[in-house]
């Protein structure tokens, strides 16, 4: 910790090893949505709330000091069956996407990921307070290779597959996903799991 040096040399290698694991996951997401047999889900009990905790911890690395993200883990059983690695790329890439597509500064970016239990599941919502999406696009932005106009904003690159990849995640679990926003104030992404699927 006292030796600048090595910690900027630490830190690149761990920039340079995230941006390669981050092609990486791109490449395994167009894979896996073009070719549904690529999905081969290994099913265990996962604990949402410990999966959320560790992303979390994750994404508040990229955010400045005075961003705010909080967890609001209100479910009282988070324990769902589900495939961990499919599950936990599903959620980082709606992390990813609401710190991607934030307003500019000086805008302090704030994000809140909230549980909810349900009935039959738990709910988990992804609030952020960036550029949000219109009505007409939002019926649109689960459908493979969907981009929504002027999408390239803050240079944001993709093959508009991470939507489309999370809905199949959570369908083939069994459950929802819901998106409701604002121009220019907010997105939230609302997933429901089921228990048991």
């Amino acid at each position: 910790m006292n030796n600048p040096a090595a910690i900027k040399q630490f830190t690149k290698v761990i920039k340079d090893e995230n941006q390669r694991l981050n092609n990486q996951v791109e490449k395994i997401l167009q894979a896996a949505v073009l070719d549904k047999k690529a999905l081969a889900f290994k099913k265990e009990g996962i604990d949402l709330h410990e999966l959320i905790e560790v992303l979390a911890q994750v994404y508040q690395l990229k955010l400045k000091p005075n961003d705010e993200f909080t967890l609001q883990l209100k479910a009282g059983k988070a324990v769902v069956t589900g495939d961990k690695f499919h599950l936990s790329n599903a959620i980082s890439n709606l992390l990813d996407n609401a710190i991607k597509y934030a307003k500019q500064e000086p805008h302090t970016i704030i994000i809140e990921v909230e549980t909810n239990q349900q009935p039959e599941g738990v709910s988990i919502s992804i609030t952020d307070n960036g550029i949000g999406i219109s009505k007409e696009n939002q019926t649109q932005v689960f459908d493979k290779f969907y981009r929504v106009p002027n999408g390239n904003i803050h240079n944001v690159k993709g093959f508009g597959l991470g939507l489309s990849y999370v809905k199949e995640i959570v369908q083939q679990h069994k459950g929802t996903i819901q998106v409701q926003s604002k121009l220019q104030q907010n997105t939230t992404f609302t997933l429901f799991l089921p228990y048991e699927n």
